[in-house]
């Protein structure tokens, strides 16, 4: 847990175990290496296992870190499809409405085209008949004098 797996020499355990006190302790005065066993000051045991803990602790962390992460990536994933979904759901039913709309607009110019078209030779006929009928009651009046 102390060490680097690239620091582990399977083959040599004792350079393995030198490797891992030198990186953990600065000071030689504080451990000695007998022939199959290690020998520290007082103390250094618990300081080492202090070590240990942190490290493992850390690493707790670091999985809980790196699932908590994977769980609301997965939530916000989630949550940002269903909100794309309903977007193009409601950006399509606008632009459906707005095209009825523009095209009742277009049906509704035409048909007041139409309409108004109509209005203007009703009124221009009327009017012509009646100035018609002006001329040939004023005509008739000025034949009549003569």
């Amino acid at each position: 847990v102390l060490c680097r797996s690239a620091d582990i020499r399977r083959a040599d355990m004792r350079l393995t175990c030198q490797k891992i006190i030198d990186n953990i302790i600065n000071d030689d005065d504080k451990f000695k290496f007998g022939r199959t066993k290690i020998f520290f000051r007082a103390g250094l045991v618990a300081y080492m296992e202090k070590l240990r803990s942190d490290r493992l602790k850390a690493c707790g962390v670091m999985i809980q870190k790196h699932f908590r992460g994977y769980l609301h990536r997965n939530r916000y994933l989630r949550i940002r499809t269903a909100t794309l979904l309903l977007q193009r759901f409601t950006r399509g039913y606008v632009a459906r409405r707005r095209v009825h709309n523009i095209r009742r607009t277009a049906a509704a110019l035409v048909l007041q085209c139409h309409v108004r078209g109509w209005l203007q030779r009703v009124w221009y006929n009327r009017l012509r008949y009646v100035i018609t009928r002006i001329q040939a009651c004023a005509r008739g009046c000025w034949a009549r004098e003569r």
